[in-house]
């Protein structure tokens, strides 16, 4: 085998903007210390391209071959996923104008560092290694695959937090220095259940039909969120986000729903109601984690174990 070629993206938490990003609100986002690395090596042994995808745990979720004529799917053992990467595959071919990049046989492997549910990014993660490994846009790249708002994106490409913004159909982002004096008050807690980004998108275009009032009053937030110089500010903000997007959505807040004695404020982070929430209270970190661990849920991540940069 030849020397291998390393790739990483960083996985990605958006603490405001949810929904409205997609659409030109200003949202604040934070790269997380987890990611998904990805290696390239060329082989001599074999005719094709294989595919290897490893969980967190180390163990192989995926395993698939692909044609290097025509990128046609030899072998999976996942039709799905093999069918998505072949179609990810093929906007890179075409983003490349059709070249022989895909000509040579190469082993490709995709480690990723979280456990998949936790919704950190493992598409973003993997469509940023591959642009980076093809020299491609990763936004040109997403744009003709998963589509969404390229925050991810922007996460997966940076080692700092940003403020993220959609313009005239494309994604602009500005590092900016996001570290609390208040933050080892500030907690990331898996709720053990995996959103999915598409549907709740889908319930917002229903429901909502956002006005430029919306977009500012979020875009303020956000700002206000960035720049808060104390915990009990920052509570606030949180709050008033999820007062607005309940409000917006007809949905209870989580707070309400599961954490209604909790000492501080809970909100909800990317697709509403699963995944991460970002909890904020006056209490230890020794508190915080047994009251969550009583709740059920085992993971309470502190913000320099979760956030980058």
């Amino acid at each position: 085998m030849s020397q291998m070629a390393t790739f990483y993206g960083h996985g990605k938490l958006l603490l405001s903007g949810e929904y409205y990003i997609l659409n030109g609100a200003v949202g604040l986002a934070v790269p997380s210390r987890y990611g998904q690395r990805m290696t390239v090596q060329d082989t001599v042994d074999q005719t094709d391209i294989q595919w290897q995808s490893y969980d967190s745990e180390g163990g192989i979720w995926f395993n698939g071959r692909f044609s290097t004529l025509d990128l046609s799917i030899l072998e999976a053992t996942d039709q799905p996923t093999a069918k998505r990467l072949q179609q990810i595959l093929l906007a890179i071919q075409d983003l490349r104008n059709n070249d022989s990049f895909f000509r040579k046989s190469r082993l490709i492997q995709t480690h990723l560092e979280f456990p998949g549910d936790w919704g950190l990014g493992s598409s973003s993660t993997l469509l940023a290694t591959l642009a980076q490994w093809a020299t491609i846009d990763p936004y040109e790249l997403l744009e003709r695959t998963f589509g969404g708002s390229g925050y991810d994106l922007a996460c997966a490409i940076q080692d700092r937090p940003l403020l993220y913004q959609r313009r005239e159909g494309r994604g602009h982002s500005l590092s900016v220095p996001f570290v609390p004096t208040f933050r080892e008050k500030l907690h990331f807690v898996y709720l053990n259940r995996k959103q999915n980004s598409r549907e709740g998108i889908r319930r917002f275009r229903e429901k909502v039909q956002p006005n430029s009032q919306d977009f500012d009053l979020i875009s303020d937030l956000s700002l206000r969120m960035l720049t808060a110089r104390d915990l009990p500010t920052f509570q606030s903000l949180l709050d008033a986000h999820e007062d607005f997007i309940a409000a917006q959505l007809d949905l209870p807040k989580v707070k309400d729903l599961y954490f209604s004695d909790f000492p501080g404020a809970v909100k909800s982070l990317g697709a509403w109601g699963g995944d991460f929430v970002l909890a904020a209270g006056t209490e230890s970190p020794e508190f915080v984690r047994s009251y969550f661990l009583e709740k059920g849920m085992e993971t309470v991540l502190g913000f320099e174990e979760m956030v980058l940069g």
